[in-house]
């Protein structure tokens, strides 16, 4: 028995490298999804601020603030005759208050990046459905990317790409 758990211990324990490593790895890259993380830059920037629900200023990255400032835009000049969205809606998985979306030491861009993607990345006729509003539509939509822009930190290089694709299909209507 002691005979097979050596051989075991052998085969499957930790071995010495058999060729040295002649490259050290970089540095860990660390996440610039929190806000709470000073910036790297030896300049601050100061950051714009928009309004939230209750009224209350808003802080994040300059480009993201300037997209979201441009969507609600965007929202508020649509058609009145766009409908709103119903419960089924895609976009309804997005409405309601956003707080909590995120567990504590989670990353919130790894968490809803995925869910956007599946989203956004559909080709323009089926986009066109996303193009609705109240509070189960873009109007909910709009809040819970601000919610991630003001509380998580999303930066809007992150947003831009997927921003784009909805101001496309908005700007058709």
């Amino acid at each position: 028995m002691r005979r097979t758990q050596a051989t075991a211990k052998a085969l499957f324990g930790p071995r010495p490298p058999k060729v040295p490593a002649m490259v050290t790895a970089p540095p860990p890259i660390q996440p610039t999804s929190f806000i709470s993380q000073k910036p790297s830059i030896s300049h601050p920037v100061k950051l714009k601020s928009t309004t939230n629900d209750n009224s209350k200023p808003v802080h994040g990255c300059p480009l993201a603030i300037q997209l979201l400032d441009s969507f609600q835009k965007r929202i508020d000049a649509l058609p009145k005759g766009i409908k709103d969205a119903g419960i089924d809606h895609p976009l309804a998985g997005f409405s309601g208050n956003p707080t909590g979306c995120v567990e504590s030491g989670e990353d919130a861009w790894e968490k809803w990046d995925g869910p956007l993607n599946t989203l956004l990345q559909k080709t323009p006729d089926e986009l066109d459905s996303l193009v609705v509003v109240g509070e189960r539509g873009l109007g909910g939509l709009h809040r819970f990317l601000l919610y991630l822009v003001s509380e998580h930190g999303i930066q809007g290089a992150l947003l831009e790409g997927k921003m784009e694709r909805l101001f496309s299909v908005i700007n058709r209507v």
